[in-house]
């Protein structure tokens, strides 16, 4: 079932049970310099979440892009797989809100 409505998402982010991290968004987080407990946080009580996309793919779950405003000028970006009722995190990085209009631009060329 995939999650359309802004609500129903922040509701099951925040009934999500175990949160896990791959192995590449544990070297990624790690290179980017991105605190791992403020990603979880804001997975868990996502009042910050701004928007989000799903993203068909064969990773297995629903997956789904999630951008958390940080600031007025930068957003988190944390690309999420829900398998169950748990969370998945495959990858995660701060964005720009000048990078992200190109992408949203850039989204609506693609479909």
């Amino acid at each position: 079932m995939v999650i359309t409505d802004m609500t129903e998402m922040q509701e099951r982010l925040a009934q999500a049970g175990k949160i896990d991290f791959t192995e590449h968004a544990e070297s990624k987080i790690a290179a980017r310099m991105i605190d791992k407990s403020s990603i979880v946080e804001n997975l868990k009580n996502p009042r910050k979440l701004s928007r989000f996309q799903y993203e068909p793919d064969k990773y297995p779950g629903e997956k789904y892009e999630l951008f958390f405003s940080i600031s007025k000028r930068k957003s988190l970006k944390v690309v999420i797989s829900f398998v169950g009722t748990d969370l998945n995190v495959i990858t995660s990085h701060i964005i720009s809100s000048k990078r992200l209009k190109w992408v949203r631009k850039w989204q609506r060329k693609r479909k």
